[in-house]
């Protein structure tokens, strides 16, 4: 919290004690530090999903703008972007084309399609080399 709280772009407000409202570039983010979340903010209201990420990520994407990510990497999944991977798992789409339409990362999708059927491990390393084969023939390998 310190680079944020230093940096020259940045006023910040201390909300409780697990909460800070942080001011940068004409954007607003409210910061739960110890629970590594936060949201954007609109008059000093949430305005968009959970962010779930170290502290040193949100600095890095939202006040030194080095790391682009894809605008819904680290939201929580909602029912729809669910509804969305299933129906691309069923025309055989690969995870680099849901990561690209649901603008989310590789791996999130890689791990959602791991989660999702009923894999409680981390990502089988093989995944990671099949972001462009066919979901259907990843699934198949994992069952």
């Amino acid at each position: 919290m310190k680079k944020i709280f230093h940096h020259s772009l940045v006023s910040w407000e201390k909300i409780d004690s697990e909460r800070y409202l942080i001011f940068c570039r004409g954007e607003s983010w409210m910061i739960w530090p110890r629970s590594k979340k936060y949201k954007k903010c609109c008059n000093g209201r949430p305005i968009s999903d959970f962010y779930i990420g170290e502290i040193e990520d949100f600095y890095q994407r939202f006040i030194t703008k080095r790391i682009f990510l894809p605008e819904n990497s680290g939201k929580v999944w909602n029912p729809n972007e669910e509804d969305i991977l299933f129906e691309m798992i069923q025309h055989s789409l690969t995870i680099t084309d849901v990561a690209r339409e649901l603008e989310r990362s590789c791996g999130e999708v890689a791990m959602k399609l791991v989660t999702l059927n009923g894999i409680s491990t981390a990502i089988p390393v093989d995944i990671k080399m099949q972001y462009d084969v066919s979901m259907l023939n990843i699934i198949k390998n994992l069952n």
